[in-house]
């Protein structure tokens, strides 16, 4: 067979293996899928900034789409995204972050965070949509975990130990994050994902 044939019927394979692709990916919701109305199509994430449109908590009029067992909601408070040395101008259980990285749309935003008595602190974390949120956590008098359910960040950090806890924060929403395991569920925090 003349090797022009045979790189035509390799193109050819490889054309019906793609469409095979984009058939069965169209019929399983990897690119979205298509509305009953005639003449509109609904992306995956179309209402991903809807209130009220979250699957697994349609019961509450505050929630934003997440993860199972997420807890992202509309922010109810609007606390300013505090840089470096603001410490005066932010509400007391606020983080002031000790290092801003501007790195062009989003920023590379460092904490400094503590395990003690029974709480964060602080327990507030308040960044813009899409930066990187970059941790010291701090065990201080006990064993400590932390668990940001929405972003699947999970770690647990040892009495008198630190821990790096890195992940973005996106989207924007305010979200919870608990003790899971050790302590309890009732040791709290929140974090603000500002709108950018």
């Amino acid at each position: 067979m003349d090797q022009k044939y045979k790189k035509i019927i390799v193109g050819v394979a490889v054309l019906v293996v793609l469409v095979a692709i984009l058939s069965i990916g169209s019929g399983l919701g990897w690119f979205g899928t298509k509305s009953a109305t005639p003449g509109k199509t609904d992306s995956v994430t179309s209402n991903v900034n809807t209130p009220g449109t979250d699957a697994f908590r349609p019961e509450q009029k505050d929630a934003l789409p997440t993860v199972e067992g997420g807890t992202r909601i509309v922010t109810d408070t609007t606390i300013k995204t505090p840089g470096v040395g603001a410490s005066s101008s932010v509400p007391k259980d606020v983080a002031v972050p000790t290092n801003v990285l501007e790195t062009g749309p989003s920023a590379f935003r460092q904490f400094e965070m503590k395990g003690e008595g029974g709480k964060y602190i602080p327990s507030t974390l308040v960044v813009n949509e899409g930066d990187v949120i970059d941790i010291n956590f701090t065990a201080v008098d006990a064993k400590y975990n932390v668990f940001f359910p929405d972003f699947g960040v999970y770690r647990t950090i040892e009495k008198g130990a630190s821990m790096k806890i890195q992940f973005q924060g996106y989207p924007f929403g305010k979200y919870g994050f608990y003790c899971k395991d050790i302590c309890g569920k009732e040791v709290t925090g929140t974090l603000i994902v500002n709108k950018k």
